[in-house]
């Protein structure tokens, strides 16, 4: 007799195989669009909010901001680590960019 120990153990109402599961989960009507550099950038630019609650942007490494993406949606941005990598990335950086992050008072 094979099989899980713990088959038919299962509360009511929760999903008994990989199947059930995945067709419980909600799944949006269309795909999530690709966004493009300036878009991810322009997401990022969410640090001003951080700044403006917090007074800087010395942000943990671990932090996580909920921005509103450019497709309306809500999205989790590690802005901790968006900060960290940027810094080291700034002689690769477009003068643009870099004159956006100077303005809200980057620390390189």
């Amino acid at each position: 007799m094979g099989g899980c120990w713990c088959w038919g153990l299962t509360a009511p109402g929760i999903a008994d195989t990989a199947a059930e599961a995945e067709a419980a989960v909600p799944v949006p009507d269309e795909p999530r669009p690709k966004r493009t550099r300036e878009q991810a950038f322009e997401i990022a630019l969410s640090a001003a909010a951080y700044r403006a609650r917090v007074g800087s942007l010395e942000v943990p490494r671990a932090h996580v901001e909920t921005v509103v993406a450019f497709d309306g949606r809500p999205e989790d941005l590690r802005l901790g680590v968006w900060v960290t990598t940027t810094r080291s990335r700034r002689p690769k950086l477009p003068a643009e960019r870099v004159a956006a992050l100077d303005a809200l008072g980057m620390r390189w």
